[in-house]
């Protein structure tokens, strides 16, 4: 059994998928869904946010293109933050 929160909820879903004989997991993960996760973002934060995070999407994009370490955000904050998650409750 694999056992994952929030990020690695994620990975555990791809981890037990690769490893083929994992009969069970346990998986936590509030973006599971990339469009419905920025659907959400720009239901509660607008389109603003919406647009603060591609812009730091495609900035990552670009400095792996140029062969750059990756551009990181935080994963949650205040809302208006430039922060993955922004709502109220994060």
């Amino acid at each position: 059994m694999f056992v994952g929160y929030l990020i690695s909820g994620g990975l555990v879903t791809v981890a037990a998928a690769i490893d083929g004989s994992v009969q069970c997991i346990v998986s936590q993960c509030p973006m599971m869904d990339g469009a419905a996760s920025v659907l959400e973002v720009m239901r509660y934060g607008g389109i603003g946010q919406g647009l603060r995070l591609s812009y730091h999407a495609a900035r990552d994009v670009l400095r792996r293109v140029m062969g750059m370490s990756p551009h990181y955000i935080g994963a949650a904050g205040h809302p208006g933050d430039a922060k993955l998650m922004t709502a109220e409750d994060c």
